[in-house]
C-alpha cells in the first residue's frame, strides 16, 4: 500500500503541541520522501525530529488498511545544495518502525475491534521493500491467525 498510495499524514509536535500535516509522498527502498513544506516540516527535518507518518485506504467492503512509519525526519534536498537552515525543499523519513493494520467491519457494517492486525502484509504493498532497506529494526505487527 505504501508504494501505491500517494497521500499520507505526518504527525509531529511544534511548540509542544501536536500537528498533523497532509503530504504527497513517494517511497524509495529505505525511506518515505515528501516536500518539506510547510515550514513546520522543514524545521522538523532540519532538527532531526522523530515523527510519525501514516497512510490508509478503504477496501471495497469498507474495511480500512493503515500503514504507519515512525522514524527520524531529515533533509533530503535543499535549494542550491546549501545546508543552511531555511533552504530545505524535500524531507526524508528513515524507518525505525513500520506497522500495518487492517480494521475490518463487523457483521453489522460497523468497525470491528480496532486493534485487529493486518493479516496480509506483502512486499507488493510496498511495505517489504521499505522494511528490507531500512536496516534499523523495521517491524510489522504479527498476523492473528
Amino acid at each position: 500500500m505504501l508504494a501505491t498510495a500517494r497521500v499520507g499524514r505526518i504527525a509531529l509536535t511544534e511548540h509542544a503541541l501536536p500537528v498533523i500535516i497532509p503530504v504527497r509522498y513517494e517511497v524509495d527502498e529505505s525511506a518515505v520522501r515528501f516536500p518539506a513544506a510547510p515550514r513546520t516540516l522543514a524545521r522538523a527535518a532540519e532538527a532531526g525530529h522523530i515523527v510519525c507518518f501514516e497512510t490508509d485506504s478503504v477496501d471495497p467492503d469498507g474495511s480500512i488498511r493503515s500503514v504507519t512509519v515512525i522514524g527520524r525526519l531529515e533533509i533530503a534536498e535543499t535549494r542550491g545544495g546549501s545546508r543552511q537552515p531555511g533552504l530545505a525543499e524535500r524531507a526524508r523519513l528513515s524507518t525505525a518502525t513500520l506497522t500495518g493494520n487492517l480494521y475490518p467491519l463487523d457483521q453489522h457494517g460497523g468497525p470491528a475491534a480496532l486493534d485487529a492486525p493486518m493479516s496480509d502484509l506483502r512486499a507488493s504493498d510496498g511495505i517489504g521493500v521499505l522494511a528490507a532497506g531500512a536496516g534499523v529494526g523495521a517491524s510489522t505487527r504479527p498476523s492473528s491467525g
